[in-house]
């Protein structure tokens, strides 16, 4: 009975959890490669010099160099309190806090400071190193190449400044997917990327 025993862990402990640890980080690399499929290319990130909201200074796209940027134009609507915007945007803050390989770029279609400054208040979302405010118009949007629904996109580009997805925030699944595509993208940051096909907005 002993030497059964003495068998049986010997071969949990050299066989069947080895195997299983490979069998979960097999699943695991198949998960991330499909999730990687469903990115696509769509140009390179504008560059800009802006002023910056909530900092008495300039901010410059070359801020986001090395970095997997979330992009959004805000406009005066989600400005207001309780807009779910701003609750979608607390939920990927506390998501991705202190991983400062991670920014977001807000550009206020509302040149207001002090608007700009009770939004982030309000959300509890006080963050200028990752969350980068900054004045913008929307001719500046056709440089992001968002689609005509510019209100409720969110653009994601990854650390080569290369835009990767657009999501409609008001879809659950498609935020549940930038998460998902956010956290892909960081892992692979120094990886080569599969083949990608050039998708077009039409």
């Amino acid at each position: 009975m002993r030497k059964f025993l003495q068998i049986s862990v010997l071969f949990l402990l050299t066989i069947a959890l080895p195997a299983g640890s490979w069998i979960y980080l097999k699943k695991g690399e198949a998960y991330q490669v499909d999730m990687r499929k469903e990115l696509g290319d769509y140009g390179k990130l504008p560059q800009w010099t802006l002023p910056a909201l909530m900092k008495p200074d300039t901010l410059s796209s070359e801020i986001l160099v090395n970095q997997v940027a979330i992009i959004k134009f805000l406009n005066s609507k989600e400005l207001e309190n309780g807009h779910e915007f701003g609750k979608y945007l607390k939920e990927w803050h506390e998501q991705f806090d202190e991983r400062y390989d991670v920014k977001f770029v807000l550009h206020s279609l509302e040149s207001d400071t002090a608007k700009v400054g009770r939004f982030l208040r309000k959300i509890g979302v006080q963050d200028p190193e990752q969350v980068l405010v900054t004045a913008g118009t929307e001719s500046l949007a056709p440089a992001y190449r968002f689609p005509a629904d510019l209100q409720h996109t969110v653009a994601l580009a990854d650390t080569s400044g290369l835009i990767r997805k657009y999501y409609d925030y008001r879809d659950g699944n498609q935020r549940r997917r930038l998460t998902e595509h956010v956290l892909v993208l960081m892992h692979f940051a120094k990886d080569p990327d599969p083949k990608i096909v050039r998708e077009r907005e039409k």
